[in-house]
């Protein structure tokens, strides 16, 4: 399971057993990433409050805009509701 996390949250994460930061190839660590092996042998009620964090975090970030589009459109602020 990857989680994108703000900095802080993502050391809390890496304190969990089966924690890491997320490499998709090795070397290649991808910034505010973590990855949990094993996710059904940790507990149910902790890993909904680290997704709950992680689409948190995901929704104060701008919206990825396409190449194309980058010159004709501002960036939309995300909502959660």
């Amino acid at each position: 399971m990857i989680f994108r996390l703000p900095e802080a949250d993502r050391l809390a994460f890496l304190k969990l057993k089966d924690a890491a930061n997320f490499e998709p190839m090795p070397g290649r660590k991808m910034k505010n990433y973590v990855i949990l092996q094993n996710p059904p042998s940790h507990d149910h009620k902790e890993l909904s409050r680290w997704m709950g964090r992680s689409l948190d975090f995901a929704l104060t970030l701008p919206p990825k805009i396409k190449a194309k589009d980058a010159k004709n459109s501002p960036p939309k602020k995300k909502t959660r509701g």
